[in-house]
Parts: structure tokens; C-alpha cells; sequence
């Protein structure tokens, strides 16, 4: 009998953590795995690892699937906020040009208060 393939039943219920007579029962998620090797009842530990590989592999493909949903949704939810963003950049921007095409057409008129004034005989005789 090849240990590494086959336990009995004794060893393959230490191994799992389980009953002998839960091993033993017929309709349970290890009766497939229970044979007859030298009119001896064993466990086929190879089979049921590999078993247990593949609905691992299975849940693990689940729950990746499921954190790229999640993570899609995310980068969805953060594009339409950077759109929103920069919509808004683009907005703030057109205004402080405006602020500051009137903060420059302020600066003029307060200049030419400033300058001093020709008096009227200064501007018929120019001197």
C-alpha cells in the first residue's frame, strides 16, 4: 500500500479532524474517496487534496472576480469625481481670467484719475 497515496481510516480522521464513523457514512462529502486496496477500507488522500486544490482554486477565482468588481466599480466611481474635478478647474479657470482682465480695466481708470488734469486754458494754449 502506498502510505503517501492511501491512509487508513483511523489516520485519514486524524488527518481531517473528523470521525471515523462520519468516513464511514454513506453520504457524505468523503465517501468518494474511501476504496478498497488489499480488502483493507483506506482513504485516498491524493484524490481528495486535489479535490480540495480545485474548489480552492475555484473560491479563490470567486473572490478575485469579485474584488475586480469591486475595484472596476471603484475606478468607475473616481473617474466621473476627476471628470467633476476638472470640470470645475476649467470653470475656476475661465473665471479668475475674467477677475483679472477687470482687475487690470480697474488699474487703468484708477491711472488715468490720476493723471493730473490740463486745465482748460492748458489744453487751448498747450503750454
Amino acid at each position: 500500500m502506498d502510505n503517501k497515496r492511501y491512509l487508513t481510516i483511523k489516520e485519514a480522521s486524524e488527518h481531517l479532524g473528523v470521525s471515523r464513523q462520519l468516513l464511514y457514512k454513506k453520504k457524505t462529502r468523503f465517501t468518494k474517496y474511501i476504496k478498497v486496496v488489499d480488502n483493507r477500507k483506506v482513504f485516498d488522500l491524493k484524490g481528495y487534496d486535489k479535490n480540495c486544490d480545485n474548489q480552492k482554486s475555484t473560491i479563490v477565482n470567486q473572490f478575485d472576480n469579485q474584488i475586480i468588481r469591486i475595484l472596476e466599480d471603484q475606478l468607475k466611481s473616481k473617474d466621473d469625481i476627476i471628470r467633476e474635478l476638472n470640470q470645475r478647474l476649467a470653470e475656476t479657470t475661465q473665471l479668475i481670467g475674467h477677475h483679472q482682465k477687470m482687475i487690470e480695466q480697474k488699474e487703468e481708470k484708477i491711472l488715468r484719475l490720476e493723471e493730473p488734469k490740463k486745465g482748460f486754458f492748458k489744453t487751448i494754449f498747450n503750454k
